[in-house]
């Protein structure tokens, strides 16, 4: 919930920087434990393609598997996010509007 209120607020003209990842505490609510620390990582290990904190995971390939063709979509992905990003600035928007838009 952290990182999407970050992103909605970048889409609505606040600060590119300052997302933290900060622990919260999960009560699990039984008499015999004790609330406890949790980080914001997914923890999910079926989600192929998770936030974890600060940087995205990508577990969409097995162990005995190659994982270059999935890398090479990721990367392209990227790339053409990039080339669009670099044309909304050189066509005249500041950085920070261009990441908003």
């Amino acid at each position: 919930a952290g990182f999407e209120v970050h992103v909605d607020s970048i889409i609505s003209g606040g600060a590119l920087l300052g997302y933290g990842g900060e622990k919260t505490s999960v009560d699990p609510r039984a008499a015999a434990t004790m609330p406890m620390a949790t980080g914001i990582e997914d923890r999910n290990r079926t989600a192929p393609f998770p936030f974890c904190g600060n940087r995205f995971e990508f577990r969409a390939v097995g162990s005995s598997q190659n994982c270059s063709f999935p890398i090479a979509i990721c990367n392209t992905v990227m790339a053409s996010g990039m080339a669009h990003l670099s044309s909304l600035v050189e066509g005249g928007l500041s950085p920070r509007d261009a990441v908003a838009k």
